[in-house]
């Protein structure tokens, strides 16, 4: 890319206001909270196909970008939903 990391790496904030680690931090639960649309879809199911080598790890990375346990958000969709 003809790049130094560390002008990609302010280019990259640059753009996305956030970090790398921040950045994939918010896709991985964007993409958890499409995932636990699917009841049929283990929590620790979820996890895996985020990238989580740990429940605990996920579990404590999506309260803290959500406000809500993964259980939780998933009740909260589920009702929203049926209103």
């Amino acid at each position: 890319m003809g790049l130094s990391p560390r002008s990609l790496t302010h280019r990259f904030r640059s753009l996305t206001s956030l970090g790398r680690a921040a950045y994939l931090r918010r896709l991985r639960i964007r993409h958890a909270q499409e995932l636990l649309q699917d009841c049929s879809r283990s929590v620790i199911g979820v996890a895996f196909a985020c990238g989580y080598e740990e429940l605990s790890s996920f579990l404590r990375a999506f309260r803290n970008a959500t406000g809500l346990s993964s259980t939780a958000w998933r009740e909260f969709v589920a009702e929203k939903s049926t209103s």
